[in-house]
């Protein structure tokens, strides 16, 4: 049997294991295959797919044993390898314990979290360069993704709205390469952005329409365990373009 389980504000994992007996030890391959299961389901973001990652546990070892509670504290070294060279490597803790009904025991890892946020990244080779096609397709769905957001910047009542982006309009524009870090393989890019928008009046809408076009910088680096990363600050460019 095998059921998963989250605990207070998702920092505590568990999986459920086995039948009766003793509980299993750090070093057994159930024990480090639910761990790795804990992580791959649950710590990697949005958007990568976890059956392209490869996950492989190195220098498991125990860190602690309370024979009270015949509870093992486990630490190892935890690498998650993306399909383009990238990947993730850092310590992770996890438990083996007695589960509460007696009849099976469990692994924990008491925060799943900590291994993403702190763990080595090494970027994979492969990224397009700004004029590539599917750069142009990433940036017109997520800027259609943050219309939302960028009519909760600007209006009081937003949140009330069943679709708070209606009205708004981002249309890209021609992209230019500004900067190609070889080092890196990382691209700093420039786009020509339009919005149309509703104008407002006392922070309403008042049935009018505006447009602005300006420029907005975006980088473009190479992917860690999915696709290549474009990242950008729409909060900054809406501040200085839209009123």
């Amino acid at each position: 049997m095998e059921a998963y389980m989250r605990c207070v504000l998702g920092l505590c994992l568990a999986v459920l294991l086995g039948a009766c007996g003793s509980v299993a030890e750090c070093d057994d391959s159930e024990v480090v295959q639910a761990a790795i299961s804990i992580v791959k389901n649950e710590a990697l973001p949005d958007g990568i797919d976890v059956e392209l990652v490869e996950f492989t546990m190195a220098s498991v070892d125990t860190a602690a044993h309370d024979e009270r509670t015949d509870r093992y504290t486990c630490q190892g070294i935890l690498t998650a390898a993306g399909p383009e060279g990238g990947s993730v490597t850092g310590p992770l803790v996890f438990l083996s314990q007695a589960s509460a009904d007696g009849g099976r025991f469990r692994v924990d890892v008491p925060d799943v979290e900590a291994w993403w946020m702190r763990g080595e990244v090494t970027r994979g080779s492969t990224v397009p360069d700004c004029g590539d096609s599917e750069v142009f397709d990433r940036m017109q769905t997520e800027l259609d993704d943050s219309l939302g957001f960028i009519a909760m910047l600007r209006e009081r009542d937003v949140s009330t709205s069943d679709n708070p982006g209606s009205g708004y309009t981002f249309t890209v524009g021609d992209i230019a390469m500004v900067e190609h870090d070889e080092f890196n393989n990382s691209y700093t890019c420039q786009v020509s952005l339009t919005l149309d928008y509703p104008s407002l009046r006392y922070g309403k809408r008042d049935g009018g329409e505006k447009s602005v076009t300006a420029p907005l910088s975006f980088s473009l680096k190479p992917p860690v365990l999915g696709k290549f990363a474009v990242s950008f600050d729409l909060h900054r460019w809406e501040s200085r373009n839209v009123d």
